[in-house]
């Protein structure tokens, strides 16, 4: 019987921007919504710094995120 990976839940730290970035952009994309790598990925960066706006909860099997929830404060995500 194979064994199910550990996946951890947590709040994405700084050093998640790029990955988080990613999942956000391929998310966008298939929802066919418009998804630039360099805008969102400077998105990410300013909401983890600032946490009153939004939040990023991310889940983690070893180094690699594999899912991002994104918790808006203020405005949508999307757009």
């Amino acid at each position: 019987m194979a064994t199910a990976p550990v996946i951890a839940i947590r709040l994405a730290t700084p050093n998640d921007g790029a990955q988080v970035a990613a999942l956000l952009v391929a998310q966008l994309r298939e929802l066919d919504l418009p998804a630039d790598a360099v805008s969102t990925t400077r998105l990410v960066a300013t909401l983890i710094e600032r946490p009153r706006r939004a939040r990023f909860v991310v889940a983690e099997t070893g180094a690699t995120l594999v899912g991002v929830a994104a918790i808006s404060f203020s405005w949508p995500i999307e757009y």
